[in-house]
């Protein structure tokens, strides 16, 4: 069981912190990775809470070989921008992101 984290004005409210379910996994190969452990892993969790504190959470995971950039989150001013470098790295990443938009809509 994980923790879905909330977050107001750039601090965290530990207090606000609900339990969260793993619900969808999604492992995709990266062609061209230098070995059988070459994928990038997509899990989407969903809180036990409602109103407030209901809520997703995404995590991805690179294999233990996969080469090449890994993907990245970099925090702005009351939001995150996702970054992923190179066309065969964004293209998984889109892919992945996409199968998990799907479960949760």
């Amino acid at each position: 069981m994980e923790k879905l984290i909330c977050k107001i004005d750039g601090e965290i409210l530990h207090e606000a912190a609900t339990e969260a379910q793993l619900i969808c996994e999604v492992a995709l190969p990266c062609f061209g990775g230098p070995g059988p452990n070459s994928f990038m892993r997509f899990q989407l969790f969903k809180s036990a809470g409602t109103g407030s504190k209901g809520g997703y959470m995404v995590r991805v995971n690179l294999g233990a070989d996969s080469g090449g950039f890994e993907p990245h989150v970099v925090e702005v001013k009351r939001g995150f921008e996702i970054h992923a470098a190179g066309e065969c790295e964004s293209k998984i990443l889109l892919e992945g992101l996409r199968r998990l938009l799907d479960v949760a809509s």
